[in-house]
């Protein structure tokens, strides 16, 4: 998701001159942090009987639900109030230029 999003961001901050902390660089580097540093072969050798099994599935789910959740409404409200702002800059990024990096 990051090297998507990172490249995009990057785009908008150079046509922009405004940082999108929590989709570029900034935010890759703390997450690329932890996420590099934890081992995580020592949690896929947890046992878990099916009931502890059932419930962490069903909190993880309830994560996403949430993420979910909260980046529809990043979307709503990047429509409603910042797409006059963004016109320039979308007419100039299309998706498959985002992929052509």
């Amino acid at each position: 998701m990051f090297e998507l999003i990172g490249k995009l961001a990057e785009k908008i901050e150079e046509e922009m001159g405004i940082e999108l902390r929590y989709c570029g660089e900034f935010h890759f580097r703390k997450e690329s942090g932890h996420a590099m540093t934890n081992d995580h072969t020592i949690m896929a050798k947890i046992e878990m009987d099916d009931q502890r099994r059932a419930e962490a599935i069903e909190k993880v789910n309830l994560v996403f639900a949430w993420f979910t959740e909260w980046t529809e409404e990043l979307l709503a409200y990047t429509k409603e109030n910042l797409n006059h702002s963004l016109e320039p800059v979308a007419q100039k990024i299309s998706m498959s230029s985002v992929y052509s990096f």
